[in-house]
């Protein structure tokens, strides 16, 4: 309620630019309560995003102070490392996520389908966040020359290569991820089952 009353105008001036910039009301529209709500989430999961953050620097900072008996990690670094280790352990298990997006493309190419958004918007903002990626990537690497990027840091020297390869990493590895998690759970269950190694 505190954060509703002041965001009302915002929220109901950008209602009504979207309906003008749709043509009015459709069979899709949502209605104002709809974004109210909407807005309001986002404003929640924003604020409790920030406050786990807050807790977390709180709580490695008490184990910097106990640094001799505490075993969890007490600076901010070691938390990130933590995350990439767990993403790099655990990885494998997203390997459906290629097959999802391929399969949804497919059947929305072939079945027609209707949305319940606004699905100019929705595909402005992928193409504006995917021009902003490619401007990024196009802009250092054309800061840095192949020299000057391998003698500072090798991490600079980036190309358009990149996005393919990190593309097609995504698809390829998909179908080899999914071959090794049925392979590695035959061979267990038949060695669990009949002692085959």
């Amino acid at each position: 309620v505190w954060v509703q009353k002041p965001l009302a105008p915002a929220i109901e001036w950008a209602f009504d630019t979207l309906l003008w910039i749709r043509g009015g009301h459709s069979p899709n529209s949502y209605t104002y309560q709809v974004y109210e709500d909407m807005t309001l989430q986002f404003i929640v999961w924003m604020g409790t995003c920030f406050l786990c953050f807050v807790v977390l620097w709180l709580f490695t900072r008490m184990c910097r102070a106990c640094r001799g008996f505490v075993v969890f990690p007490n600076e901010m670094k070691w938390w990130g490392r933590l995350v990439i280790s767990f993403d790099n352990l655990t990885y494998w298990v997203w390997f459906w996520t290629s097959f999802f997006w391929i399969g949804f493309n497919v059947y929305l190419a072939v079945y027609p389908a209707s949305f319940h958004f606004n699905n100019v918007g929705m595909m402005s903002f992928m193409l504006a966040a995917t021009f902003l990626n490619y401007a990024l990537i196009i802009a250092n690497s054309m800061r840095f020359s192949i020299m000057e990027s391998v003698d500072a840091n090798e991490i600079a020297f980036l190309s358009m290569d990149n996005i393919w390869r990190a593309n097609q990493l995504f698809f390829m590895v998909g179908p080899i991820q999914g071959f090794s998690v049925f392979t590695g759970t035959k061979n267990f269950l038949s060695y669990l089952l009949y002692g085959q190694d």
